[in-house]
């Protein structure tokens, strides 16, 4: 089932993205109602900024542009190709990936994807290096395990000059080796199979599928599938783990 994300979307996995509407085009979508058909019309990243543009200025003379693409009646998406730029870290043999998310979002991406805790520490160097830039037109960073997603505002600083941005950057980059990250130790309260846990359960099984491998009951799907003797043993296996968390998105990535 295809799901329109607004602005809760992830900014870590967990779903596939296939599309993204463009800053320009998102008043449209809160035109919906129920039932209404909508076609998705493919656009560039300047092509995206332009439509940004013009809707501004739009709005700050309070007269409609003569574009009839900002106001047709499909949602543009950007882009047409989502690698924007790859290229190999001077310092560090890894391949770096700059993806396009939409006209206003950018994912830089090292290596291959898998779990590398040395990749997590050049993404988090990346980012502190970007940070200590102050650059105007950067309003957020959100490391992961092995990218940094940079959300930039495409009117104070264009796409173009973000990608020269962020490889200068990593070509500055020296010295991994020796960083240390400031780091503590939670202690999270956990619970098992109380009335909420169950009253979600039985929703799941009321409006998704009522069949999954892991309904009714977690904690026993949990059992089964590692071949445990026992729930008990499964509460042992996860209070006596220690985690080392490398990112926090929609989901907790030990």
């Amino acid at each position: 089932m295809p799901v329109i994300l607004g602005p809760d979307g992830p900014s870590l996995g967990g779903f596939v993205c296939p599309l993204t509407v463009v800053r320009a085009e998102r008043w449209k979508l809160g035109q919906l109602k129920a039932g209404d058909r909508i076609r998705f019309v493919p656009v560039t990243v300047d092509q995206a900024v332009a439509l940004a543009d013009a809707e501004d200025e739009a709005i700050s003379r309070l007269q409609l542009p003569d574009s009839p693409l900002s106001w047709g009646s499909a949602p543009a998406v950007a882009s047409l190709s989502p690698v924007a730029a790859r290229f190999r870290g001077r310092e560090a043999d890894v391949d770096v990936t700059c993806r396009i998310a939409g006209d206003d979002y950018l994912l830089v991406e090292y290596g291959e994807n898998s779990l590398d805790i040395a990749l997590r520490f050049r993404v988090h160097a990346l980012m502190l290096r970007l940070r200590d830039k102050a650059l105007p037109g950067i309003v957020e960073m959100t490391p992961g395990v092995r990218s940094l997603q940079l959300h930039y505002d495409s009117a104070r600083l264009r796409l173009g000059a973000l990608l020269s941005l962020v490889r200068e950057t990593e070509d500055e980059l020296s010295g991994i080796e020796a960083l240390e990250v400031p780091s503590r130790i939670v202690h999270l309260p956990l619970s098992w199979n109380d009335e909420a846990c169950q009253l979600a359960v039985e929703k799941y099984m009321q409006s998704v599928r009522r069949d999954a491998p892991w309904c009714p009951d977690n904690l026993e799907f949990i059992r089964r599938i590692n071949g445990l003797d026992s729930i008990d043993q499964v509460k042992r296996i996860v209070f006596d783990a220690s985690y080392v968390v490398m990112g926090l998105g929609d989901v907790y990535l030990g």
